[in-house]
């Protein structure tokens, strides 16, 4: 099973403070995980105010109208429902796609450099016949 996101969404900004707010349930949630064994998946707390939510809705940003359309509200609150979601125009979801490749392309460029590394020194595995490493430079010939 993968991990479960939680999208708790606030009525004030201060409540999104992540130490002073939802340390306590996120250090239970892990115990629950870890210690109780309670819980089969990792929980994570996403935190956001109702106007950011609605906001993000409003602009269609993908994330955001994933979870209006697939979630499952666990509670609403009277009165403070989510704006309908707006699809973005082709060209600002081009836009809004080439701008989260721009921000998760480094650190997927680094997860690989770092397995590529953990493999080559046979941890645990060999790498893979089309895979080299040279001493110095980039990774070259690696299956796909």
């Amino acid at each position: 099973m993968s991990d479960i996101d939680l999208l708790v969404v606030v009525n004030h900004e201060r409540l999104t403070d992540m130490v002073e707010y939802w340390a306590k349930a996120e250090d239970r949630l892990m115990r629950e995980l870890t210690i109780s064994h309670k819980l089969t998946a990792p929980v994570s707390l996403i935190v956001h105010t109702l106007a950011d939510v609605n906001g993000q809705l409003q602009r269609g940003r993908p994330f955001f109208m994933d979870i209006a359309r697939d979630g499952i509200a666990l509670y609403e609150a009277p009165g403070h429902a989510f704006v309908q979601p707006e699809p973005l125009a082709p060209a600002e979801a081009l836009k809004e796609a080439q701008a989260s490749f721009d921000e998760w392309l480094p650190s997927a460029e680094t997860f690989f450099l770092n397995a590529m590394d953990n493999i080559a020194r046979a941890r645990p595995r060999r790498p893979p016949s089309c895979c080299t490493r040279p001493p110095s430079g980039p990774i070259t010939g690696c299956c796909s």
